[in-house]
């Protein structure tokens, strides 16, 4: 597949888990929700690197290097999803989202920072999807933020640094040398073994979530490790910038969900982020 199927495909897989992991984050606060939606993740992306042979593949043939980027992208996964929760648990959802949905200016920012001139054509392309995706999910007038959306906002804005960051490492370091599954899986084992630890220390439960709440978590895990797998397959193919652009089209997937089940409508602004997008996309490939 080429990088922008994928990008779309990663796109559409974060957008439907933002959704479940919202109500999963406000259920049972952020860090609950990250460990087990996490956990989901790993049980499914183990069975896919060792059955795969993946696995084993890169543990014989990759090199330190490699290695050692794969452990800084899993850190910095594992830190940006802990923000994600935080922001989709405490604030608004139309608010949150067009920020959290520009870590793919901060990929394109890296990659340009170190020496990527794309086309002239990809370049607006990339920066049509970028506006597009933050204008089709800026609040409407009549969705006024609240109150506690200023810590929500903090928390995306690191969550879209982090996030920009770590997808700029697994395209450059990380996915040419492993590939996609393994570097997935690494992210989903680090992530829950540093949340235990640091429950352990600070006392923060890490109970499992209610029988009720149990499908959003296996829900959430397992689609955004289906994103993840797909971010990781375009990118070891030299295109982590245009992947990390259409990849946060995942904010509108996520508006459009709310504003179907909440029966609310698009603002003018919102449909010509969307059309915006949709112009760029076919620029990009």
């Amino acid at each position: 597949m080429s990088p922008v199927l994928l990008g779309l495909t990663a796109a559409l897989c974060w957008g439907v888990s933002d959704w479940w992991a919202r109500g999963l984050a406000q259920a049972l606060g952020s860090f609950r929700a990250q460990l087990w939606s996490q956990l989901a993740g790993l049980s499914l992306l183990t069975v896919a690197a060792t059955g795969s042979g993946a696995l084993g593949a890169a543990c014989r043939g990759g090199d330190g290097r490699a290695w050692a980027f794969a452990l800084l992208y899993a850190l910095l996964i594992g830190g940006a999803a802990l923000c994600f929760f935080e922001a989709f648990g405490k604030g608004t959802l139309a608010v949150v989202a067009p920020i959290v949905g520009g870590y793919g200016a901060v990929t394109v920012a890296w990659a340009l920072l170190f020496g990527a001139r794309p086309a002239v054509s990809t370049f607006a392309g990339l920066v049509a999807v970028v506006a597009g995706a933050v204008l089709a999910s800026v609040p409407a007038a009549d969705q006024a933020p609240r109150e506690n959306d200023r810590r929500g906002i903090k928390a995306a804005a690191a969550a879209a640094f982090l996030f920009g960051t770590a997808f700029f490492v697994l395209g450059r370091e990380v996915a040419p040398a492993l590939g996609s599954l393994v570097p997935a899986f690494l992210s989903r084992l680090v992530g829950p073994v540093l949340l235990v630890i640091i429950a352990r220390l600070l006392g923060v439960s890490a109970a499992p979530p209610p029988r009720g709440k149990r499908w959003l978590a296996i829900c959430s895990g397992a689609v955004a490790s289906a994103a993840t797998v797909a971010t990781g397959l375009g990118s070891a193919g030299g295109g982590a910038a245009v992947v990390a652009v259409l990849g946060s089209l995942s904010v509108v997937v996520t508006v459009l969900i709310g504003l179907v089940m909440l029966r609310e409508k698009l603002a003018g602004h919102q449909w010509a982020g969307v059309v915006l997008a949709l112009v760029g996309i076919p620029l990009l490939g």
